[in-house]
């Protein structure tokens, strides 16, 4: 990391410009290089905000995912984003059938 900012401001010398510079690309160096430790801010507050049991449901498929890409990557490559796609599609759908029906007096709570 410390080259690549000596090779950036080398051939401007080290005046406040250059300074700044080399700062810049430190703080882009290093959060590249945390990146893939830190986890995504958008990930953890939907699991702050989000119920626990949907949480779960996530955590199980993507389990469900990884397994299933490590036992057959072409099949999970060309069936999982429909499978998933619809799995997604029919709670929607089951989360308007299902009022409907305690409405219509045909399910009761």
């Amino acid at each position: 990391m410390n080259e690549i900012c000596s090779k950036l401001t080398a051939s401007a010398g080290e005046n406040g410009a250059s300074r700044l510079e080399r700062a810049k690309w430190t703080a882009v160096l290093a959060r590249e290089r945390k990146q893939k430790w830190v986890p995504s801010p958008t990930a953890a507050g939907i699991g702050m905000l989000v119920p626990a049991a949907v949480i779960i449901v996530m955590f199980l498929g993507s389990v469900v995912d990884r397994s299933w890409w490590k036992a057959d990557r072409r099949s999970n490559e060309l069936y999982m984003t429909p499978l998933a796609s619809g799995l997604i599609a029919s709670e929607a759908i089951i989360a308007v059938i299902i009022p409907l029906l305690v409405v219509l007096g045909l399910l009761h709570q």
